[in-house]
């Protein structure tokens, strides 16, 4: 799922694009997913290749809550980063 998108109503994170739709194993069988959950709204998401190479590549992923809440991941050779930011007061 590369690329971004806007909601507007928000959806229900369950509705959104995963961050993961499969992974590919060494001899080519695809296995594995992801789905966001949660009580939530989205307002927007991106996904985006930052590094790609012969071994290994690099996608960084961010979901936009509607209470300015960012979840922002990333996967690469070494391993995988997840962050939140924002407050849920606003």
């Amino acid at each position: 799922m590369l690329g971004e998108g806007k909601f507007d109503p928000p959806v229900a994170a369950a509705q959104a694009p995963a961050p993961v739709v499969a992974l590919r194993m060494g001899d080519g069988t695809w296995f594995g997913g992801s789905q966001m959950f949660g009580p939530g709204k989205l307002t927007a998401y991106s996904a985006k290749l930052t590094d790609s190479g012969p071994v290994f590549a690099r996608v960084a992923v961010r979901y936009t809550y509607d209470n300015a809440i960012r979840w922002t991941s990333g996967a690469g050779d070494r391993g995988r980063q997840h962050r939140a930011d924002g407050d849920p007061r606003r």
